[in-house]
This record gives structure tokens, C-alpha cells and sequence, in this order.
């Protein structure tokens, strides 16, 4: 079966457990998808069956829109909802115009140290893999555009960008 199209992964599984999911309903045995999602996150990927898997080299990479929160007052080891820890219970209220410079002055090009917990490889394995064994990760510095970020929602402790 040659096949594309748009599916929305849902939270709670990997993009490869989700494409398994997908060829065993399909019955299908040849599948890819484009761009990967954490489990914990939700979203579009593009699959593509059979011979259509091929057509992948053909799309544009465009830039990646992500809807994200924060949650003030809280840290997590991994960056992400997993085992988030508080560590101020009564976070100050953030100054909206303050937050806006700061906003402002991250579009552009950035260098940053991806976190341990990325699906960066190192020698063939994924980062998150060797930092969930407790393994040393290190990191190269990469670069990101940001081309554009607006506040969306603030319910204090929580900020939604």
C-alpha cells in the first residue's frame, strides 16, 4: 500500500510505537515518518507508506512550531514533565512588559548546550538512554533559529509560549 498522510501522535507513546501501531492496523509492512516526537509531547507527523516513503527527501524543512509551558517554581533533571520537582512553592508574579524584552531578545540565532535528556546521539546511542543510566553525557553546542515567540497564555504559576 502506497500511502501519506498527517497523523496526530498522541501523548504517551513514542513516534516509533506509534508507527508500529499504525502498520499493524495498515497491515503494511514498509513506513517511515518525518520529524520525531518525545512521548510526552503531542503532535503532527507526516507518515508515509510503501513507496511513498521515498518522497520524504522531497519535503521542504520548514521551520518547527511548538506550544510550550512553564511551570514557575518547579526544575526537572530531564528539562520536561518528568519528574518535576517544586522547588518554590510561592514563585513571584512575572512583570509581563519585562518578560516581552526578554521574549524579544531571544529571536534570532542561539548556540546552546542541548540537554542530556535529548535524543542527540552519542557514539550511536541516545543521549536520554545513557543519562537515564546514570552514563556521563557530554554534548557538542548547536545552533537554532528562533524566529518568532509570543506569549500565549499566563495562569500564574504557568506560562504558555
Amino acid at each position: 500500500m502506497n500511502r501519506i498522510f498527517v497523523v496526530n501522535k498522541p501523548v504517551g507513546i513514542s513516534s516509533n510505537r506509534y508507527l508500529t501501531t499504525l502498520k499493524k492496523q495498515y497491515k503494511v509492512k514498509k513506513a517511515g515518518f518525518s520529524g520525531t516526537l518525545d512521548p510526552f509531547a503531542s503532535g503532527v507527523l507526516i507518515v508515509a507508506f510503501g513507496q511513498y516513503t521515498k518522497l520524504f527527501q522531497y519535503l521542504n524543512d520548514t521551520p518547527k512550531k511548538y506550544r510550550f509551558t512553564i511551570w514557575l517554581g518547579a526544575i526537572s533533571n530531564s528539562f520536561d514533565n518528568e519528574n518535576v520537582k517544586i522547588i518554590e512553592p510561592n514563585p513571584k508574579k512575572i512583570n509581563i512588559p519585562q518578560l516581552q524584552d526578554i521574549l524579544d531578545s531571544l529571536i534570532g540565532e542561539i548556540s546552546y548546550t542541548p540537554p542530556k535528556f535529548s535524543a542527540k546521539k552519542i557514539d550511536g546511542k541516545k543521549a536520554y538512554k545513557l543519562a537515564r543510566e546514570d552514563k556521563e553525557v557530554e554534548l557538542k553546542k548547536i545552533t537554532s533559529t528562533i524566529y518568532d515567540i509570543k506569549l500565549l497564555n499566563y495562569s500564574h504559576p504557568f506560562l504558555t509560549f
